[in-house]
């Protein structure tokens, strides 16, 4: 999970630069944001470990319940960039797109930890 933070967010900075898109949200940076949703991503899937270990059929549960709590979790951390009237389009998406990474890899994991044919 790790290697692949570090990969995304490399390909995210070097996109930003190469498209020379400045990174323009005060409130939050970049470098924060992915570190914020990379400790979101662990803490989910380390309750879902947790919770294999102890009752396998309620890991989907575990998973939604942690995921619900990320997303209100993210969304008072960038409120105020996403409200604010100076924010463009670009960043909003920057910030959707960091959720939506971390998101897919959270469910990816959990899928596999949902196969019950092992």
């Amino acid at each position: 999970m790790l290697f692949t933070s570090i990969a995304i967010f490399c390909v995210h900075m070097g996109l930003l630069y190469a498209f020379q898109i400045p990174w323009s949200v005060p409130e939050v940076s970049l470098i924060s944001l992915y570190g914020f949703f990379f400790a979101c991503a662990l803490t989910i899937i380390l309750a879902m470990i947790i919770t294999k270990k102890k009752n396998r059929d309620a890991v989907g549960y575990t998973y939604l319940l942690s995921t619900s709590l990320q997303l209100a979790l993210s969304y008072f951390m960038i409120r105020q960039a996403l409200n604010h009237p100076d924010i463009d389009l670009t960043d909003k998406l920057n910030i959707g797109f960091v959720f939506a990474a971390f998101l897919l890899a959270e469910t990816s994991i959990g899928m596999k930890m949902l196969d019950f044919n092992k």
